[in-house]
C-alpha cells in the first residue's frame, strides 16, 4: 500500500516501552517507520497509558510530546472529528474512543489504520482498512 497509515495508541505504545513484548515492539518499530500520522487522542492515551502503567514521570512523558508530535503528523480532535466518530460508533458498533481514532484517520485520508484492538482486515466507508501488524506481518499488507 502507498498511501497514507494512522497509527493507533496500542501500536506506538509498543515501540515506546520495549520491555512488554519483543516481537511485538519490533513490528510496531517497522510500522511507526512508513509514514504515518497520529491524532491529538493517540497522544493523550500514550502519555496516559505511559504513566499509569509504566510509571513515566513527567520529564519523560513531556520528552514523549516532544518526539511524537516531531515525528508525526497530528490530526486535531475537532467537531467534524467527533461528529463523523458518532457516525462511524453508530455503523460499525465501536466505542466513541475507537470511533474517533477511525474518523481521524478518515479525516486525514488514510487508506490504513495500524491497530490491535479493532477488527483485522475490516474495511471502514470502502476506503480505510484496520490492520492488526501482529496477525499479519505488515510487509505482506
Amino acid at each position: 500500500m502507498n498511501g497514507l497509515a494512522f497509527i493507533d495508541s496500542n501500536i506506538l505504545l509498543y515501540g515506546l516501552h520495549q520491555g512488554q513484548d519483543a516481537g511485538k515492539s519490533e513490528l510496531a518499530s517497522q510500522v511507526v517507520l512508513q509514514d504515518t500520522i497520529i491524532s491529538t487522542q493517540v497522544i493523550s492515551e500514550v502519555l496516559y497509558v505511559s504513566q499509569r502503567k509504566f510509571k513515566v514521570g513527567d520529564q519523560a512523558c513531556n520528552r514523549i510530546l516532544a518526539t511524537l508530535s516531531g515525528r508525526f503528523e497530528v490530526v486535531p480532535m475537532t467537531l467534524s472529528v467527533l461528529k463523523k466518530a458518532l457516525q462511524i460508533r453508530q455503523v460499525y458498533k465501536y466505542t466513541q474512543y475507537d470511533a474517533q481514532i477511525i474518523a481521524a484517520a478518515l479525516e486525514a485520508g488514510c487508506d490504513r489504520l495500524y491497530t490491535e484492538d479493532m477488527q483485522h482486515g475490516q474495511l471502514i466507508e470502502g476506503r480505510l482498512t484496520l490492520i492488526n501488524p501482529f496477525v499479519k506481518p505488515i510487509w505482506l499488507v
